[in-house]
């Protein structure tokens, strides 16, 4: 008995592990905004003869195409979020092909509709630094670095201090992934780690042999790595996904718009989550070479190739699907936690972590953290990171939260209305504050107050 279950729970593991590559693969594609995903989307198409492009008319039909064409090519039936994307249980979501489903994309929105803000990059990473736990003087040295970034988004400095070397750390696990390398290696190593391919071929090839890369020594790789040219060539191909600006230029650090993953707007009256999959090419498999396949051709290499090819082009086709349905769930329960936000704009925004979403959604935490990484979505107030919408927060007197956000702009509101000849100092604000029924520490106060660039009570004198 012992033995059996022994046996059972090793072919399992060699289940999961025979199917770490397509897993890796779906990761990623969840991880990628849409245009990234778009891009990766057209290198699979050029170098996959089993996909090509699907016709409009054809959306609908390639759904079930793709379900029916499901059986005797993957390795596994159901389709789970979490078993797909980390071997754990998940929500259990059936299988979807890379189109149709027009009521949960932005096919046919006006593009007045999807207008968004200019964006700076410099000052979104100073959002996400005051978001972050460091304490003042800390975000003073993270400014400093903020503004010391080049036009490509890489940091020339050298931090000798501990403090600045800590902070740096901090920073660089911000968005975009990459940002604060100081070198063109640091920054595709940062990526690498973010997506999760550390220990992929691809991982080891920036990690271990950039030299070979950055000469293009591709034979060379595959005897370093011991593995076949084919397959250092595949790793490059997953490489180019990689962004080696993360600034993107001088102009887009520090203005560019980025392109929304998901638009939650009012529509007569009815609230819509709507996934955007425009900018990206609609998939299906290739009858023709499908039907060769199913032929049963005498060719033993041009079978096995074709399986391959098969078999990669199903699990890039449920690969969009499944990250389809999870933006549209993680949509869907943004909506649910955050209602005010999205009717009355950010000073509604209430305390919500991504732990909150996760249990919605029925995946992993880090699940959730993949797929808002890099992520925006488009509100009727604009357009907003997806990680800007999770907000710690502070006590109330009722037992409740508020978003710091909230409590900021509240802070500020006290202080625009005071008497200028008498300011209040911090205790009072926390006093003030307490009357509006919010519980928060004098330092903390101090710390929003600068945040806020505020100065001291004494200096506000007029």
């Amino acid at each position: 008995m012992v033995g059996r279950l022994l046996l059972k729970q090793t072919l399992e593991m060699q289940q999961k592990l025979a199917m770490s590559p397509q897993m890796l693969q779906a990761l990623g594609l969840l991880q990628l905004p849409v245009m990234e995903l778009s891009m990766a989307l057209q290198t699979e198409l050029q170098e996959n003869p089993l996909l090509e492009m699907a016709e409009d008319h054809e959306e609908d039909h390639g759904t079930e195409q793709s379900q029916s064409e499901d059986q005797g090519l993957t390795p596994s039936g159901e389709w789970d979020a979490e078993a797909f994307y980390a071997g754990e249980a998940g929500i259990g979501e059936r299988s979807f092909a890379s189109s149709g489903h027009r009521t949960e994309t932005q096919e046919g929105m006006p593009i007045e509709n999807l207008a968004a803000p200019i964006y700076a990059l410099r000052d979104d990473l100073r959002l996400q630094l005051y978001g972050s736990d460091l304490n003042e003087h800390e975000l003073e040295i993270g400014t400093y670095l903020i503004d010391c970034l080049d036009e490509y988004g890489y940091l020339r400095e050298e931090c000798s201090c501990l403090t600045a070397q800590h902070v740096l750390e901090v920073l660089k696990t911000f968005e975009p992934a990459g940002v604060f390398a100081s070198s063109l290696r640091e920054c595709m190593q940062l990526q690498i780690e973010r997506r999760g391919w550390t220990d992929t071929v691809a991982g080891r090839i920036i990690g271990q042999h950039f030299e070979l890369l950055s000469g293009g020594r591709f034979s060379e790789l595959a005897a370093a790595l011991g593995v076949s040219r084919a397959t250092v060539l595949d790793a490059v191909a997953q490489i180019r996904q990689l962004q080696p600006r993360p600034g993107a230029g001088g102009r887009d650090l520090e203005a560019s718009v980025p392109y929304p993953d998901l638009t939650i707007l009012e529509r007569d009256g009815r609230w819509e989550v709507m996934v955007n999959e425009s900018p990206y090419p609609r998939l299906k498999l290739s009858p023709y070479y499908y039907s060769l396949l199913q032929s049963n051709p005498e060719d033993p290499k041009l079978k096995v190739y074709l399986r391959e090819k098969a078999e990669r082009a199903q699990w890039i086709l449920k690969a969009i699907g499944q990250r389809r349905a999870t933006l549209l769930k993680i949509g869907q329960a943004l909506l649910e936690l955050q209602p005010a936000f999205f009717i009355a704009g950010p000073a509604a925004l209430k305390v919500m972590t991504q732990a909150d979403v996760a249990e919605i959604v029925e995946v992993h935490v880090s699940t959730i953290s993949r797929a808002v990484a890099g992520k925006y979505v488009q509100t009727p107030f604009g357009l907003f990171s997806l990680r800007a919408l999770f907000q710690s927060g502070v006590d109330t007197k009722t037992g409740g939260d508020r978003a710091s956000g909230s409590v900021k702009r509240m802070l500020k509101e006290i202080i625009a209305v005071e008497d200028p000849k008498h300011p209040l100092n911090d205790e009072q604000l926390a006093a003030a504050l307490k009357k509006a029924g919010l519980v928060i520490a004098r330092r903390t106060v101090t710390k929003y107050r600068r945040e806020l660039g505020m100065p001291a009570a004494r200096l506000r004198i007029k």
